[in-house]
């Protein structure tokens, strides 16, 4: 995408998030992509009783299930391009997996939307960057402002749900920075090193992670 089809499609980085960006730190769109589908139930289904969303507009004996990721690119996919490719190539390969067979997976449907531009993006209980040639000082200081960005937003755009209070994005315990650390192969069991982790695993990805 050229600027102006990036702007046109996902916007821009806001004025809050521009003025506390450190020299030569870089936003990008961060982009949530939700592939759902239909299964039969499984006897645990139907001995638990399944919730109205779980069986919204299906047939007795079938549940919706589904995932979801995020992507932070360089260059930005179009949402179409996304989904396209979710609906062939990642579908054809949940079909063929073993926990799947006999489930008759069927009525996907893949959804697509900006999250936010921000720096850092949200992997399990770990978030990461493209590397920009930060030392390891500046990108935990560049971390420790977005983990404060966060938090702000959080506080703002958050809501009472059933009785509880539902965070809008999930930091998966970063708030706590004795947590931070890196690993010396990239894998969450093999040990830990002082953050930020550049492992050979991110090396090869020309990212920086901090994992928490």
């Amino acid at each position: 995408m050229n600027e102006a089809e990036l702007k046109a499609t996902y916007g821009v980085v806001s004025i809050a998030l521009w003025g506390d960006l450190m020299e030569g730190e870089v936003a990008y769109p961060i982009i949530r992509v939700r592939p759902q589908w239909s299964q039969d139930m499984s006897d645990e289904d139907r001995e638990a009783g399944l919730g109205p969303g779980w069986i919204k507009d299906l047939p007795e004996g079938r549940k919706w299930n589904g995932t979801e990721w995020f992507e932070m690119r360089k260059d930005p996919r179009r949402p179409g391009v996304i989904s396209n490719e979710v609906s062939e190539t990642w579908w054809a390969k949940q079909l063929t997996k073993k926990m799947y067979a006999g489930k008759n997976l069927g009525d996907l449907q893949v959804k697509v939307e900006l999250v936010r531009w921000e720096v850092w993006s949200c992997t399990w209980f770990a978030h990461w960057t493209w590397d920009v040639g930060f030392s390891d000082v500046d990108v935990l200081e560049s971390f420790r402002r977005f983990v404060s960005r966060t938090e702000r937003a959080n506080q703002d755009e958050g809501e009472m749900l059933d009785g509880m209070w539902m965070e809008k994005y999930c930091l998966m315990g970063a708030e706590e920075s004795h947590r931070w650390h890196g690993t010396p192969d990239g894998s969450m069991d093999g040990g830990r090193t002082m953050p930020p982790c550049r492992c050979p695993h991110c090396k090869r990805r020309s990212i920086v992670t901090i994992n928490h």
